[in-house]
């Protein structure tokens, strides 16, 4: 695996050789686990004609983590 120059030298510098390999870690996780939720809402939409509007918006209202 490779990756630009730039990014890793900033990602060293931020979170240190160690620190870097879990940052690269959690974050391909959570990426992963957004992916894999956007296809099941796909699937879902496909399957039954998808989320009614109130309950989209009733989420969208929900707290976001930070």
């Amino acid at each position: 695996m490779t990756i630009d120059e730039d990014l890793d030298r900033e990602l060293t510098a931020r979170y240190g050789l160690g620190g870097k390999s879990r940052f690269l870690n959690d974050t391909a996780r959570r990426e992963l686990a957004r992916l894999k939720m956007l296809e099941l809402l796909d699937r879902w939409d496909a399957e039954d004609g998808g989320i009614p509007d109130e309950i989209v918006e009733e989420v969208r209202r929900l707290p976001r983590p930070r």
